[in-house]
């Protein structure tokens, strides 16, 4: 009887020790599974996202109104063409990065197609050939002439980063390509007694300009995956553009850029 108590004995304390180091093995096990959790919060931060990538889409305002007078000299008197010019606004087409530095400082880059048109307003005054100080004049209006301003947008972007949802800051240095579509030439028609003046046909052509400015914007970013987020975008961008259009006219000077709404796509990596 003690032979067979022994041994019983024994096992048991085999099964206690097995059932011990099991526990023990699982205890670790679970710690083990719970660290990377812990971790894979954290990437909700700038530092697991070093570059994203950006396309927006949206619309740009208007607001280009300008115009210059141009003077001729025709049957000895001094006569001169008018011409006025009033933009609307178009599709605007963003794509480009956000590289980051730090969880909060990063580099944005990023170049902008904006394409529009103007409306032109034109006057003719015109010297009348028998009369002295009796000029005649004829005005008409040309819609739908075109307009493309392109920018490079450079900056520095600050973020305020959540667990979806990420703010960014920017501000910076732009160069704007812009080509404008503009009135040259009119001409213009009378018969006796030359009292009325007919506008005819009318020339246009087209002026390149790259000035220099600034952009200012904010975003707003919403996270489904983190990867892949949704954003809308406000930029206000300005630069000043003046176009020689003329001899002997006014230089045509307008703002370009404004303040831009747009919607788009960000992949992070």
């Amino acid at each position: 009887m003690g032979r067979c108590r022994r041994p019983l004995g024994m096992q048991m304390r085999r099964i206690a020790s097995f059932v011990g180091l099991m526990v023990l093995a699982m205890s670790m096990a679970s710690e083990a599974q719970q660290e990377p959790e812990a971790e894979t919060v954290t990437p909700s931060g700038k530092t697991a996202r070093r570059f994203q990538l950006l396309v927006n889409g949206g619309l740009g305002s208007g607001g280009r109104s300008f115009g210059g007078v141009s003077t001729f000299t025709e049957f000895l008197e001094q006569g001169s063409s008018r011409r006025d010019y009033d933009g609307g606004g178009g599709f605007v087409f963003e794509f480009g990065g956000i590289y980051s530095i730090t969880p909060e400082i990063g580099i944005i880059g990023s170049f902008e197609l904006f394409s529009g048109d103007n409306d032109a307003v034109f006057e003719e005054i015109v010297p009348h050939p028998l009369l002295f100080n009796h000029s005649r004049s004829a005005s008409s209006e040309l819609t739908g002439l075109s307009y493309s301003e392109n920018a490079l947008h450079l900056g520095v972007v600050y973020s305020i980063e959540q667990p979806s949802i990420t703010v960014d800051l920017f501000g910076g240095p732009s160069i704007f390509f812009t080509e404008t579509e503009l009135v040259t030439n009119v001409s213009t028609s009378s018969s006796y007694p030359f009292d009325e003046l007919a506008l005819g046909s009318t020339r246009t052509s087209k002026f390149s300009e790259r000035p220099f400015g600034f952009n200012i914007g904010a975003a707003l970013t919403y996270r489904f995956t983190p990867v892949v987020g949704v954003s809308v975008q406000g930029r206000f961008s300005r630069a000043s553009v003046t176009l020689e259009a003329q001899p002997d006219s006014d230089p045509l000077a307008f703002d370009t850029g404004g303040f831009r709404v747009s919607f788009g796509l960000r992949l992070s990596f």
